[in-house]
């Protein structure tokens, strides 16, 4: 756990003069035009931004496809819809599970990413997080040249970024709209100001183009169901509010309990939440200097690391559920790599097919009964078949644990249950429950 009232406060104090600010009405007003003139927006990142810009696109994406259920009749303007946002990490798809390559330096692979992928009159938002990434810089510049209009965020000051060489680009060139996220504190906020920011935007955005575009009771049942944007406010207040929530006598007693668990070698298991929590493992497990994901013809299954499955799907059909669209990676020839003066030779093995072969589908379990199985579930979403595969599963398993997180009813799912109770409230991309996990899992 980290100390949420020092962040709270960093955080509180950032965005609240971002959502005040006359640029974050420009930026919501650009999102809702592409929305209607189909263009496409791109969340640029590398790295842990870069992890986290495919994590949002998921949310994204699933909330528009959900809808189609919702009202069916609306179905090729939401598919529409879930097209206009992609997340372009830098280094490809692969990056999610495969972190043996830093691509922060590489700004020949981040520019012909932008050039195969960016369009003029698109919209980039770039996770810049301090400004040190050259690749970054240089993704932000090509797209910016491409005709795209580019938003900058990053967590410094502006004395920091003027000061950072690789970032003179950015600073000189009046196109890029740059969005500090920095107040005079430095403290580590682990990328959550960008998160609550994009998440924010994103579901305005949304919002805004569902009330004006449904009828009256079709946009009653898309309130009734939540599936709305909070206010600006609520945003600004959400990590204040988890802290409280956070902040009770059994609940810590429980806190403490998730962190012993999180020390010991773990399954986690997840279908809705999957995407999050190989994010938290990839970040845990690059501090320590390993490798959180297996390929599925490595024998050594003994390995002392966590690992993370979704119950339902086997691992192929899995990563269509995270990514909803086809699967991009660095797929180019080796003799392309040459040209391009990359010839580092783990880099052209980043190829999107390689994707499937980490696994992290249900057929991942019963190789590993020397773990711990964690059931995941937030605000009690899990689907059915997560519970019958937990409960198939467990007792094959060294141990096991439900971890239940969010808003729960006193109904108990199993013997061994592990209650984070926090009443939180329900919007469109699901952001507070998101926040929730990476508060817990940092």
């Amino acid at each position: 756990m980290i100390a949420l009232d020092c962040i709270d406060k960093e955080v509180s104090t950032s965005l609240t003069k971002v959502f005040k600010s006359k640029l974050y009405i420009n930026i919501l007003s650009d999102l809702k035009r592409s929305l209607y003139q189909h263009k496409s927006i791109h969340l640029l990142g590398v790295g842990s931004l870069g992890r986290l810009a495919i994590a949002i696109e998921a949310s994204y994406k699933k909330f528009w496809l959900n809808l189609i259920n919702v009202i069916p009749d609306r179905m090729d303007e939401f598919v529409a819809n879930h097209h206009v946002l992609s997340s372009l990490s830098i280094g490809g798809d692969l990056t999610l599970v495969n972190t043996q390559i830093d691509f922060k330096d590489l700004y020949m692979i981040a520019n012909r990413q932008v050039e195969k992928t960016v369009s003029d009159g698109d919209i980039c938002l770039v996770l810049a997080g301090d400004g040190t990434s050259r690749a970054i810089n240089q993704a932000a510049i090509s797209a910016s040249k491409i005709g795209a209009t580019v938003y900058y965020l990053y967590d410094a000051t502006k004395e920091d970024l003027a000061n950072i060489d690789i970032a003179k680009g950015i600073i000189t060139n009046k196109a890029i709209i740059k969005i500090c996220l920095a107040s005079d504190r430095k403290v580590d906020c682990y990328n959550l100001k960008e998160q609550i920011l994009v998440y924010a935007l994103l579901e305005e955005a949304n919002t805004e183009w569902l009330k004006e575009n449904l009828v009256d009771k079709e946009y009653q049942v898309i309130k009734d169901k939540n599936y709305l944007a909070l206010s600006a406010s609520d945003y600004v207040k959400a990590i204040g509010n988890i802290a409280k929530a956070l902040n009770k006598d059994k609940t810590i007693a429980n806190l403490n309990k998730l962190a012993k668990l999180q020390d010991e070698n773990i399954i986690y298991m997840s279908h809705n939440y999957l995407v999050d929590m190989i994010n938290i493992l990839v970040d845990k497990q690059l501090k320590q200097g390993l490798q959180p994901f297996k390929k599925r013809f490595d024998k050594d299954e003994n390995q002392p690391f966590d690992l993370v499955l979704d119950p339902l799907y086997p691992t192929l059909v899995s990563y269509q559920h995270i990514f909803r669209r086809s699967i991009k990676g660095l797929d180019e020839s080796k003799n392309t790599y040459k040209l391009l003066g990359l010839n580092n030779p783990k880099i052209s093995s980043f190829h999107s097919s390689e994707l499937s072969e980490y696994l992290i589908g249900s057929e991942m379990g019963e190789a590993n009964f020397n773990y711990k199985l964690a059931f995941i579930d937030v605000n009690e979403e899990y689907e059915v078949g997560e519970l019958t595969y937990f409960d198939k599963q467990n007792k094959k398993f060294r141990d096991s644990v439900i971890v239940r997180i969010g808003n729960l009813s006193r109904v108990k799912l199993g013997n061994n249950e592990l209650a984070i109770p926090a009443k939180i409230p329900a919007s469109c991309l699901n952001f507070y429950a998101h926040l929730l996990l990476k508060l817990l899992f940092i």
